[in-house]
């Protein structure tokens, strides 16, 4: 028996159905991903068209705030998306921490809060993603942590710091996707310069004002901003200091130490420390560092048994450097002795180094300097056992330990190649000293080590007037983790959508 066969006509309609159905099937296909794929395209495209927008719109932002233009216009596009202003959020805080020098983890009684403002911020909104003008910088924030796009009026090169903090200001948007125009413009007498300002004092230190250099303590700046991320990835960029993040309150922020005693200073009474800090190691650093030194009033004529010091130990204990000054009886005319020593090893070896210094005198006045910076001074390479050598600190008043009879690898003096010093060998003091603050490291406590009171001042109670005329001067730039000059200024700026 055979079956019937289906007449060609009928087949051939089949195969056309089957092939319409494919290629609707197809098309449908083709049209749904090119869609999606049109709608990426076309939101980024929108988003780097903000960005660039942004861009243009802080630097004309920056003309206005910072005093070089009254008012400026800016053009956003057209496309999708909504800008607005929102004077409500952001704020950035300047603190002082610890700015007597007491280190206080668990107490702010010594913190002072230099500036806080709401900074402000103009924002472009398309979909989950934003755009954003805050504080002089523009931020991205989408998927993933915010980012920055251009970099924020936040300035710090060798030891400066400079924050002009622009206040965004102002209400309303616009969107839609029609072209929007925005006006900048000064908000009037909106200039405050917060820091320094010789009229503001520390709250709880009335006799402190606001002034530079910033010494004690360190400088701490912080963001609390929806942009934190991007916020704290800048501040890594551009220093070397403390940088942290945190989620719960959205807040970036960045500790500057800050560079300790600089320029002149009194000599301390013994025990105390005059604090170094931030010091740089790359390289000879130390520009200048000079002490004068008077006899106490009961020997006023001459220094009778001079033995003076001052000293520095590293936290682990293993550095120790220490820089003495005797001299037994010594009248006008005569030399004292300046000795150098440095350990690196627990004091169980050192390098040490004397130096002659003068006595001078005027009329009953008499004193001896001591430049430890001077290119003039030559300082002989030797074991400081002797008595001109006699040093005071807790560390090695009993036992300095052993004299390297080689000193090891040093540099040389113009830095091109390295130096192995035998004993009577001599080097300049602005050689020797620099060379051993830097390789001592940032932080350098200089304390006031006890002698027999010549040249020393003492506690209250047991403090010797004279004295008070011992002082010194020091000079050196910070390293990429201190501020030692801080600006800060707030600046307003309008802004208003037509």
């Amino acid at each position: 028996m055979r079956l019937p066969r289906p007449a060609s006509g009928q087949a051939e309609v089949l195969g056309l159905a089957l092939l319409l159905g494919l290629l609707v099937l197809g098309t449908t296909a083709v049209l749904a991903l090119g869609g999606t794929a049109l709608d990426q395209t076309q939101s980024s495209s929108r988003l780097e068209n903000a960005e660039h927008s942004m861009t243009l719109f802080d630097s004309r932002a920056a003309m206005v705030a910072l005093g070089g233009s009254g008012t400026q216009t800016v053009s956003f596009g057209r496309g999708g998306g909504d800008f607005r202003v929102d004077e409500g959020s952001g704020e950035l805080r300047v603190i002082h921490v610890d700015y007597d020098g007491n280190v206080s983890p668990n107490d702010d009684s010594n913190d002072e809060t230099l500036y806080s403002g709401t900074l402000g911020q103009v924002v472009y909104t398309s979909g989950d993603t934003e755009v954003a003008y805050q504080a002089g910088g523009v931020w991205r924030k989408g998927e993933g942590a915010a980012r920055m796009v251009s970099p924020p009026e936040f300035h710090y090169r060798s030891a400066t710091l400079t924050l002009p903090v622009v206040v965004a200001r102002g209400s309303g948007g616009a969107g839609g996707g029609g072209a929007s125009r925005v006006t900048l413009r000064e908000v009037p007498n909106s200039f405050e310069r917060e820091y320094p300002d010789e009229g503001q004092t520390y709250s709880t230190a009335p006799s402190r004002v606001y002034d530079n250099p910033v010494q004690q303590g360190f400088i701490r700046i912080e963001v609390e901003s929806e942009y934190y991320e991007g916020w704290a990835e800048y501040f890594r960029s551009r220093t070397d200091g403390k940088v942290s993040s945190f989620d719960t309150n959205e807040t970036a922020r960045l500790d500057l130490i800050t560079i300790g005693t600089i320029g002149d200073f009194t000599m301390q009474s013994v025990g105390d420390t005059i604090p170094v800090r931030g010091f740089p190691t790359d390289g000879h650093s130390l520009n200048d560092f000079q002490i004068r030194l008077r006899p106490d009033s009961g020997q006023s004529s001459n220094f009778n048994n001079l033995m003076w010091s001052m000293s520095a130990t590293s936290d682990d204990g293993q550095r120790h450097l220490e820089l003495a000054v005797n001299g037994n009886g010594a009248k006008c005319g005569e030399t004292v002795t300046a000795a150098v020593y440095y350990s690196d090893d627990g004091t169980a070896t050192y390098e040490g180094w004397t130096a002659p210094y003068t006595v001078q005198c005027s009329g009953d006045d008499i004193w001896v300097d001591v430049d430890f910076t001077d290119s003039g001074t030559t300082a002989t390479y030797e074991s400081l056992s002797g008595r001109d050598g006699k040093l005071y600190s807790s560390e090695t008043e009993n036992d300095e330990g052993t004299f390297l009879g080689s000193s090891g690898v040093l540099p040389s003096d113009d830095d091109h190649g390295d130096i192995d010093l035998s004993p009577g060998e001599t080097r300049s003091m602005a050689f020797v000293v620099p060379h051993y603050f830097s390789e001592f490291g940032t932080d350098l406590p200089l304390t006031i080590n006890e002698g027999n009171n010549a040249g020393q001042c003492y506690a209250t109670g047991n403090k010797n007037p004279d004295c008070e005329a011992s002082a010194g001067y020091i000079d050196y730039p910070g390293s990429g983790k201190v501020v030692t000059y801080l600006h800060v200024t707030e600046n307003g700026l309008e802004v208003e959508f037509d």
